[in-house]
């Protein structure tokens, strides 16, 4: 939804731990996407449903639409973020995964096949984090 008046939002962070550093060297150096493409994802995907909830622009069945998006690009994130590392995903985040993704007419074959979040995410790309239909928000 476009807004007809603009907000002007600017954010400045010189850190001071390795830890901080090491994830704005990251954002800046992004292979495929700008900082700020790369810092709404992350803050849409995070905390746009909550940014709405409460507002009388969006009706809930849009609320809810933005919820979903918002929840499956996490999802995805994690279980992206588990691969990376070699780390296993929750059970619970699994399994909220594999329904989220049979829910969706291309991937309910995948899913009737037994196929893992991780599996799913490879076989819809490689596992890459795509954020895509946040963007319209």
């Amino acid at each position: 939804m476009r807004s007809k008046t603009q907000v002007n939002f600017r954010w400045r962070y010189q850190p001071t731990n390795e830890l901080d550093k090491a994830l704005l060297k990251y954002i800046k150096g992004h292979p495929a996407l700008s900082v700020t493409e790369v810092m709404l994802t992350a803050l849409r995907s995070f905390w746009l449903p909550m940014a709405i909830a409460d507002s009388p622009n969006h009706d809930e069945a849009n609320k809810q639409k933005i919820a979903r998006f918002c929840v499956d690009a996490l999802l995805r994130q994690a279980d992206n973020l588990s691969v990376a590392v070699g780390l296993e995903l929750p059970s619970k985040a699994i399994a909220h995964s594999v329904s989220s993704a049979a829910s969706n007419s291309s991937a309910e074959t995948f899913s009737k096949v037994g196929l893992s979040a991780s599996e799913l995410a490879a076989a819809a790309g490689g596992g890459d984090f795509d954020d895509s239909g946040l963007a319209r928000w």
